[in-house]
């Protein structure tokens, strides 16, 4: 259905009815999953693996690119908002032994695989720190 659809708007050769259908599928996807009492995000998520499995991905990519510094600062602004800050401070105790034990496995992680892959020490602990 959704490659039928592409393939009539690309008929009418508009690149502003290209992006509108692409949009259009993106934000009807979201409303449905928020409709079934699922996120919004999951939908818009949904929505974009259906366009970028059609013939048209490379066209939508190319579409996009001016647009995704924006869209990356809206994600983040998005994220940012949604966080319940009152969770965080009432919460410090158990967040940050957490955080910091989580820190220390990834650090871990990156310099044993740095030695597995013949690293030395030092150039193991600097990408360990990164």
């Amino acid at each position: 259905l959704l490659r039928r659809v592409f393939y009539w708007v690309m008929k009418s050769k508009s690149p502003e009815a290209f992006l509108a259908a692409t949009l259009g599928v993106v934000l009807l996807c979201a409303q449905i999953t928020e409709g079934l009492g699922l996120s919004d995000t999951l939908g818009a998520f949904v929505g974009g693996i259906l366009v970028a499995e059609t013939n048209y991905r490379h066209q939508v990519e190319a579409d996009i690119a001016p647009f995704r510094g924006m869209l990356v600062g809206l994600f983040f602004i998005t994220v940012g908002f949604a966080l319940d800050l009152r969770l965080l401070v009432t919460s410090w105790a158990t967040i940050l032994p957490l955080l910091f034990g989580l820190l220390a496995l990834k650090a871990a992680v990156v310099a044993g695989g740095c030695r597995l892959f013949r690293l030395s020490g030092a150039s193991s602990l600097q990408s360990a720190a990164l």
